[in-house]
Parts: C-alpha cells; sequence; structure tokens
C-alpha cells in the first residue's frame, strides 16, 4: 500500500516504522486487521494483560502472547494458537470472514470469559453506547414511547450517501409505520395506529466503533453486491446533534463524555462482496501506520483516506475497488486515558521472548527441512509408472534437511529400510539422475513433484558398478500366457541382455508409458528406470498393448439399496472393467452378481439403475439415477459414471419399478419427507399433476410413509385443499412453488421436490425455510421446507429452531438446536440473525420489514434429507460458533 510518500524525508522512508505485523494463514487478513486495530488501543491491550492466569490454549491466553510480540517488535507473528483457541481445523484458515461480525463474537467471548474477574467490565466500559427509541403516534392519538437498547457499534447505511454526516442525518429521520398495534391504556385493549419511530444517542461510548454498510442486494440479479459510490468522513466526529435531548440524567452523562471523537484507525477491505483482502491504517502519533499482514508501513494520510473513502478508481491494487469497512473514533476527553502507552510487564516480555525463539525454531525448520516420499518396492513402482497412482499405493514418508549431503540421505534412508548404504542405490523420478554418494546436495536435484525410488541391490554397490558400463536399473515384467508378471529389477544393461536370452524363443523389450503405450527399443536404447515389458516375438505389439490396457480396468464395488426408509446400502460385489463398458453391459454384470448373492432379482438387467458416488473423498450416493444418455447426447459408460471417482470406484444399484428406458432420469423428483428419508420418484416421460406423482409416490413407497400423513393428504387432495407444493429449482434462490394439485409439471429437465405443507391453523402463516452456509458465498445446501409462525411473531429464535426440527423430522446428528443459526432474509435480501431468546416480533420492529424467509446455518457438517452440506465440516469459525 505505499504507493506515495512524498510527505516524509528520505530518512524517514528508509527507516522502517517500529511495529510488528501478522502472518497471514491463507485468509486471515481480517483477524490480522482487528488484531492490529485493538492491539494499537492501548486501555484494550493492558486490558488483556491484566487477565490473571488465562487457562491454557484459551483465546485470551492467546490474544496475549500476540499483543506481547507485538509489544516487543517480533518479525513472523503468528496466530495459529488462536484460531486453535476458536476451536478452526487449518483448512478454516482459507475462509474469510467479516471483520465487524468478527470483532464483536470476539468481545462476546471476552466478555463471558472474563465474568466475576477484575475485568469482567472492561469491554463494556470501553464501547458500550445507548440508543434511545423515540415512538410518537401520527393519527391524532397522543401517545409516546421510550424504548433503550445497548450497544458496541453503530451501523450506518452508505447507499444514495455521500459523508458519515449525511448517514447519521438518515439515521436519526423518523420512519413512519402503519398497521402498528399499541396498548395505549394499561390493561385495555390494543388498538392499531399509525407511528413515527426515531432513534438517537442517550449514551456515548468511550470508542466509538462504526460500520459503514456497503452491502446491498440486486433484485435483478438475485447477488449480494458492494457499494462503489464515495463515501467520506474526517479525522473528527462531533455527535452533539445525535444527542437524545429529553434524556435527563443520560443528557448529563454525554455533557460530562462530550461529543467529539477523533479518529484511530480505519480497518479497509479491498475486492468486492465474496472475497477480498483486509489491511487496516492506524493513526499513531503524527504518523499512519498501513499493517498488510506481515509488511508494516509508514503512508500519508492522503493515501489512507483515498482508500477508505471508495468510489470506483483504477485498479492500482489489483482489486475493483477499496473502502472502508470499520473505522474506530476515541472521544477527545477519554483519549489522553485511552491511549496511554505503559511498558510491557516484564513477565510478558519474558514470555514473547520465548515464544520468539520458539517460532524462530519453527520457521528454520519450515525452510530449511522438507518431507519425501520414496518406494523401494519395485512392483510398487510398477504400478505407479502404470498410472495406478490413486489405487491405495502408499509411499513411505522421511524428512531430511534441504542442505543435506547426497551422502546424508544414504545414512538416512539406510536406518529407515535397515540396511546399509552399500546395498542400495537411490534413483529420484521422474527426471531420475544417477544420485553418487556424497555430491551435491539435496535441494539441488529434486523437484516440486518427484519420489525416491530405493533400488536394493543383491551385491554390494562397487561390485555391480564395476561390471557396468553405466549406471542403470529398470523394473521389469514379462508376458506369461495373456498376463504379465513381475519379475523383479534389472540392475544393468547387461542383466537384462542375459534375461532376454534366458528364454527359449526370442524375445522384444518395450517400454510402457502412461495413458498405455508400448515401444519397442534395444537394449542399448533403453532410459534408466523405464517400465519395460519383455515378450516373445510371437506376441504382437497389438496382443501386448490389449494385455496391459487390461490392468488399467477400473475396480467397482456394488451396493444395492436395502432399505429405502433408512437409506442403507448393502455392498453385494465387485467387478473389474474398461472405462468404455456400456450402461447395458453394466445392467447385465449388476444383474449377474445379484443373481450370484442370492439377492431379489428383478425382471430383467433393464430394471437397475446406478447411482455414481458424489466425490472421491464422500462415500455418498448421488441423488439421482445416472442417464444412460447424458444430456449432451453422449451414450454414458463406466468411466462416465466414475468421473468424479479414484480407480477403485463404488456403484449404488437400486432396482427400478420400470425399465430405465421407460423413465424420466433427467427430471429428478424427490419427496421430502425428512428424518432421512427422500425417496427418489420414479416418473415417465410425460406430464404429471401434482396429485399424480403423490398417487406415484404412494405405489412406490406408500409402506414407509406415516398413516395418519396419507390421510392427511388423500384427504386434502380429495377437498383441494393444498397440502402439497412441488418446487423446482436451479438455485435455491429461485425457487418455482406450485400448490394447485391439478396444474401439470413441465418437462424440462431439473429437480423437483415434492414438499408437506404443515397445517396452518387460524392465527398462523407459512413461511419458507432455507439450509445455507453464509460464510460460503450463500452456499445453499439440503431441501427447503416450510413452518407455521403467529401472526403476531412471538416465538424465539429457539423456538423456530425447534418448530423447523420437528418438521424436518431431524435425524440425532442434527436435533441439537443449539448449534442452529436462525436468521431471516427479508425482502430486500438482507439477513437478520435471531438469537435463542429473541423474538421474532422484536426483530421485526427493528428493521421494519417483512420476512421473505427463514435461514438456518450450522457449524457442524449438516446432512440433512440425506444431503449433506459438504463445505460445513467441524466448527467452521468462530462467528458461528453460537446464536449472536
Amino acid at each position: 500500500m505505499l504507493r506515495n510518500t512524498y510527505c516524509f524525508s528520505y530518512e524517514e522512508r528508509e527507516k522502517p516504522p517500529p511495529y510488528s505485523g501478522l502472518v497471514n494463514q491463507g485468509s486471515t487478513c481480517y483477524l490480522n486487521a482487528v488484531i492490529q486495530v485493538l492491539y494499537h488501543l492501548p486501555a484494550f491491550r493492558y486490558s488483556i494483560y491484566s487477565i490473571e492466569e488465562p487457562e491454557k490454549h484459551s483465546i485470551t491466553l492467546a490474544l496475549r502472547n500476540i499483543f506481547s510480540q507485538l509489544n516487543c517488535s517480533y518479525s513472523f507473528i503468528s496466530t495459529k494458537d488462536l484460531t486453535d483457541a476458536f476451536g478452526w481445523e487449518d483448512k478454516e484458515a482459507y475462509i474469510q470472514q467479516d471483520v465487524h461480525e468478527m470483532m464483536q463474537k470476539l468481545f462476546q467471548i471476552l466478555e463471558r470469559v472474563c465474568k466475576n474477574t477484575p475485568q469482567e467490565n472492561f469491554i463494556r466500559d470501553l464501547f458500550y453506547g445507548e440508543i434511545t427509541y423515540i415512538t410518537r403516534t401520527v393519527d391524532g392519538v397522543d401517545h409516546t414511547t421510550y424504548h433503550k437498547e445497548g450497544f458496541y457499534d453503530i451501523e450506518l447505511s452508505v447507499k444514495d450517501k455521500n459523508s458519515i454526516y449525511d448517514s447519521l442525518d438518515q439515521w436519526i429521520q423518523p420512519e413512519r409505520m402503519e398497521n402498528v398495534s399499541l396498548e395505549i391504556e394499561k390493561g385495555k385493549p390494543s388498538s392499531v395506529h399509525v407511528v413515527e419511530r426515531k432513534q438517537f444517542f442517550s449514551r456515548l461510548p468511550p470508542v466509538l466503533l462504526v460500520h459503514p454498510n456497503r452491502v446491498c442486494f440486486s433484485t435483478e440479479t438475485c447477488e449480494v453486491l458492494m457499494l462503489e459510490n464515495k463515501w467520506t468522513f474526517s479525522n473528527s466526529l462531533n455527535l452533539e446533534s445525535y444527542i437524545f435531548s429529553e434524556g435527563g440524567d443520560n443528557v448529563k452523562d454525554v455533557k460530562n463524555l462530550g461529543t467529539k471523537y477523533e479518529l484511530r484507525s480505519v480497518i479497509i477491505h479491498q475486492g468486492g462482496a465474496h472475497s477480498g483482502h483486509y489491511l487496516s491504517y492506524v493513526h499513531i502519533g503524527e504518523e499512519w501506520i498501513c499493517f498488510n499482514d506481515n509488511s508494516v508501513s509508514r503512508v500519508n494520510e492522503k493515501i489512507v483516506m483515498q482508500a477508505a473513502y471508495g468510489g470506483k478508481r483504477g485498479y492500482l491494487s489489483g482489486f475493483s475497488n477499496e473502502r472502508a469497512s470499520l473505522l474506530m473514533y476515541v472521544n477527545k476527553k477519554k483519549s489522553d486515558e485511552i491511549l496511554k502507552e505503559k511498558p510491557i510487564p516484564k513477565h510478558l516480555k519474558d514470555v514473547a521472548e520465548n515464544i520468539n525463539e520458539l517460532n524462530k525454531r519453527k520457521w528454520d525448520e519450515a525452510y530449511t527441512k522438507k518431507e519425501y516420499y520414496y518406494l523401494k518396492d519395485g512392483e510398487r513402482l510398477i504400478h505407479v509408472l502404470d498410472g495406478y497412482a490413486n489405487r491405495g499405493l502408499k509411499s513411505s514418508l522421511f524428512s531430511s534437511l534441504c542442505t543435506s549431503s547426497i551422502q546424508d540421505l544414504y545414512n538416512t534412508i539406510a536406518a529407515e529400510i535397515n540396511q546399509t548404504a552399500d546395498k542400495f542405490r537411490i534413483w529420484v523420478y521422474p527426471e531420475i539422475p544417477i544420485m553418487k554418494s556424497g555430491c551435491g546436495i539435496l535441494k539441488d536435484i529434486t523437484s516440486i513433484k518427484f519420489f525416491f525410488f530405493v533400488e536394493s541391490l543383491p551385491k554390494p554397490k562397487e561390485e555391480i558398478e564395476a561390471l557396468s558400463k553405466d549406471y542403470f536399473f529398470a523394473p521389469v515384467r514379462l508376458v506369461y500366457e495373456d498376463t504379465l508378471r513381475f519379475y523383479g529389477i534389472v540392475h544393468s544393461r547387461e542383466e537384462l541382455k542375459e534375461l532376454m536370452m534366458e528364454n527359449k524363443e526370442k524375445m522384444k523389450c518395450f517400454m510402457c508409458t502412461f495413458p498405455p503405450t508400448v515401444y519397442e527399443v534395444s537394449v542399448d536404447e533403453v532410459l534408466i528406470g523405464s517400465n519395460l515389458i519383455l515378450c516373445p516375438e510371437s506376441v504382437s505389439n497389438k496382443s501386448l498393448l490389449y494385455i496391459l490396457q487390461r490392468l488399467l480396468y477400473n475396480e467397482v464395488h456394488l451396493f444395492l439399496l436395502e432399505n429405502k426408509n433408512a437409506n442403507s446400502w448393502k455392498p453385494f460385489g465387485s467387478f473389474q472393467l474398461d472405462n468404455n463398458t456400456s450402461y447395458e453391459d453394466l445392467q447385465k454384470e449388476a444383474f449377474r452378481l445379484l443373481s450370484l448373492a442370492g439377492l431379489h432379482l428383478p425382471p430383467s438387467p433393464e430394471y437397475i439403475g446406478f447411482h455414481s458416488q458424489i466425490s472421491s473423498d464422500s462415500a455418498v450416493p448421488s441423488l439421482s439415477i445416472a442417464p444412460p444418455i447424458s444430456d449432451n447426447g453422449c451414450t454414458s459408460t463406466l468411466g462416465s459414471i466414475l468421473a468424479h471417482q479414484n480407480e477403485m470406484g463404488c456403484l449404488y444399484v437400486q432396482i427400478l419399478p420400470l425399465p430405465l428406458s421407460l423413465l424420466d432420469v433427467l427430471r429428478v423428483v424427490i419427496f421430502n419427507v425428512g428424518g432421512g428419508f427422500r425417496p427418489l420418484v420414479f416418473i415417465e416421460k410425460k406430464n404429471y399433476t401434482l396429485g399424480e406423482l403423490f398417487r406415484i409416490t404412494l405405489d412406490q413407497y406408500g409402506s414407509y410413509l406415516s398413516p395418519e400423513l396419507v390421510q392427511r393428504i388423500t384427504r386434502s387432495l380429495q377437498e383441494n385443499i393444498p397440502a402439497l407444493r412441488l418446487l423446482s429449482y436451479e438455485e435455491m434462490l429461485h425457487l418455482n412453488v406450485q400448490v394447485n394439485n391439478e396444474e401439470r409439471i413441465p418437462l424440462t429437465p431439473g429437480y423437483y421436490i415434492i414438499d408437506v405443507l404443515v397445517e396452518v391453523k387460524e392465527g398462523f402463516s407459512l413461511i419458507d425455510v432455507l439450509f445455507c452456509s453464509r460464510r460460503k458465498k450463500e452456499d445453499y445446501f439440503g431441501f427447503p421446507t416450510n413452518i407455521p409462525i403467529s401472526n403476531t411473531y412471538e416465538e424465539t429464535g429457539e423456538e423456530i429452531a425447534r418448530r423447523v426440527a420437528d418438521k424436518i423430522k431431524a435425524t440425532e446428528e442434527v436435533a441439537d438446536i443449539t448449534l442452529w443459526i436462525v436468521a431471516i432474509r427479508e425482502q430486500k435480501g438482507f439477513y437478520h440473525t435471531i438469537g435463542s431468546k429473541d423474538s421474532l416480533k422484536s426483530v421485526i420492529k427493528r428493521i421494519s420489514s417483512e420476512v421473505e424467509c427463514f435461514v438456518i446455518d450450522r457449524p457442524r457438517s449438516f446432512s440433512l434429507d440425506g444431503v449433506e452440506n459438504s463445505h460445513q465440516k467441524s466448527e467452521q469459525s468462530i462467528v458461528i460458533r453460537e446464536t449472536s
């Protein structure tokens, strides 16, 4: 970010700032930015220092240690201990979070940890303020109510605003609301009125956090966008015009504190709504310091404001725009107290020094030590060269310094394999240079992608090399009848020639490459380490290639859908077939294996369909049957069905109600029952009404459905009362809903969900529920559902979660609703989290918007109705460990 430093002298530019940066673990720039602005708030830093005996592996201990290292200006300071304390896995360091939400969640955790300690109020003492909401009737009735709420930051709208004062002016503007039910006289019935609501500050915090909201929802593209308009603010902020004038004692408190603030720090976001980079600027003394992960530099104030104000400009930083994401202002009357620097306590200085020494050793080891893989079995080497690398072939592993000599490498492997160094040679694939002991160092002869092969020798190395003209080895197979047999490793060209002469029939020598190709060569033409096949002259090149190709057949394990209700799959056999095996031949082979296993047989192989495995690392079958003809008109083969798997694949077999040729497998119809049961409804290639689809579902799965559910839906269909709806979608944001029982569904390929509507009693309305990972660019998963909500919105977040769990018949795996995050999506597209004890009514009143739907998020792996959200593993992040 040091783009212009003309305001500094040459000496100042050359002298680095006396501050330290933080190492980015992957996408933890947001965390680094938050830590820097909090560290450079001395009152906050010393409160962390004052926490006595923090627990081992705790967030407070990790934060204290980071602050101590920053205080000592050490380099390469890691936040790994802190993210470990959050409960994150390593891969979660690559998931970017929002700085505003991150800071608020950190405050919540620190308040909880510091409860009943001398520091229990330090967050509140620094950041807590209060807002008074004034609600007045404007329809002729004289009625005013006052409601006070605390805050740790304020959110200001940036849309169509030019400055922070424009946003504050809008913030206090009255908001008109109609049809509001009020109890005008205590104890008497409520009546409906038109009201105006305003808000003012009634208590100001010593440190004011301002969150400029630059996010908007595009109704045209259904995307979350980042506003790019310019929005300015100054180093000084006066809130006098925004104070509650009827506050009595509160106004006195405000006057004692004062309404003037000075800008201390700014957190900048570069990029778009879903990705980008965070960095922070802190005003220290007379200069601005930029903290960009591990990089720290002085910058001109003009540079800071240019970055913070936003507005579309050139692409100097490689991002489309940059703008302030969080502002930190310090009250002028409190600034001397809050920003007063003190020496770091001696015991913490010692702690920082010990951590720094440990980190130095780790960094040195990381840069000088590396892990190496090696094979010592010739047959395994041939498998790798044949292209079997994913068939469970494991290499051995050892670590060594990159600066080790080749002799050191020999000594290391000798100890690993319990052999003397003169009884083996080491080769490097793919280049295969010869490695003479004592010649060169490891980093000079290894590439990024390589492995070692350890060649065990029948004689001491010196004897073999004395008899050879050059260094040589090769793994060899011999053709035996119609297959290949591993012979072993030949250690010299002379040995290879002798092997070819031993056979009664004259032999040919072939080098093999992957994909399967063979080249006939003389012994002198054989490349070192080549994958060799020796065969009689009577075997044609074409026959040899066929034998080699057969070795690359896929090993496939078959599973039968045994219990439709439990969605359980039973293994019943395996086969090895070529990737080009047709769908029809696969059906015949599966039929044969079903017969051999003594399982129930369908009328013919045509009644067999296959589900593929959804990914190589997840043993979960696909929702739909793999089509015999793909959507691009190509015939499906074993290779296309196993496209997302390793060579050792899985096929999931389902017995169909009709021959596959009569079924429409491109229209995937799923009956959303819940409880892990999500039957796939097989339909023919024609139009159906919603009622007809339910009757087909009864024919195929009626014995697995509860009688009460069947009776209710059947009765509703007879009385033409909506009891089902058909959801068709490509993305969860684009739901097409059909509730007319007699309307016919389209023939368009896609997913169609038959969703059971809840019974809605008087005084209740039906609201949709979606399941979404909101930290993953709105990554929706599972199936949409619906629940009833009272028209007065009295339900709490916990009650909403429980109602959803009851509706989907939550399995034990997901039934702990204390881990669910419940939010509402308003009609403008914004999300608002509902705390477990918060009422829906209070949230709707605060946002003054109608509910479009509920959104359920959950930090742990969520296998919902048989659909797993593959992106959510373990506890994904600090910002969702509990409801806000």
